[in-house]
Order: structure tokens, then sequence, then C-alpha cells
């Protein structure tokens, strides 16, 4: 799945970049993926847990949890400061538009 990422740089235009995102294993409310953008690319696992959403990039020995998965601004301020701001959105971005496409109302993955 292809999207677009967008990120404000301080007293600068907005920089914009295309990503992609595949899913690799869904178990239960738990999913890995494959992320793209600008010359990196990460896997990640996020879902659900008891307080809410979480997002991990094993790789890089990151966690942290989410806002609702449609939260990129706030999920883009938590993950960037963890890591690479560029890598970040694009990670909260690809998040976003797979979750838009195939999250139920009530914001489960793929509860429907």
């Amino acid at each position: 799945m292809e999207f677009i990422c967008k990120r404000n740089k301080k007293y600068e235009a907005v920089e914009k970049w295309e990503g992609t995102i595949e899913i690799n294993l869904v178990h239960g409310n738990v999913v890995e993926a494959v992320v793209q953008g600008r010359g990196s690319t990460m896997t990640i696992i996020f879902g659900d847990y008891t307080n809410g959403h979480f997002l991990c990039v094993p790789d890089l020995n990151i966690g942290c949890p989410l806002a609702a998965y449609s939260d990129v601004f706030w999920n883009y301020e938590r993950l960037s400061a963890l890591m690479n701001p560029v890598d970040a959105m694009t990670i909260v971005a690809g998040v976003a538009t797979l979750m838009e496409e195939n999250t139920c109302e009530c914001e489960h993955i793929f509860c429907c």
C-alpha cells in the first residue's frame, strides 16, 4: 500500500515523500509490517494492548505507546523523540494509512 508522508520543518516548507507499507503477519490485534520510505526499510510491530495501542521497531530497540492509529501528530511526536524524524513520520503515516483502510469503527485491527 502506498502513501504520502508530510513533515513541517521549522521555519521551512513542508517536505513530502512517498512510502509503502506491507503486512507480513496479523496475529489477533498485533500486526507485523514492513515500511519503506526515503531510502529506509523498517520492520515494525504494532497493535493493541490493555492500555491502548503500541508500536515497536525491533531492529532499532524502539517501542512506544500510540494514540489513535490515525493521530499522526501525537504518534510522530512520540516516535520522533526516539528515532530519526523522517523515518518516524514514514512509520506513523504508513500505520495511519493502513489502519484507515483496514479498521472498523471501534478502531480495533481487522475486527469486522
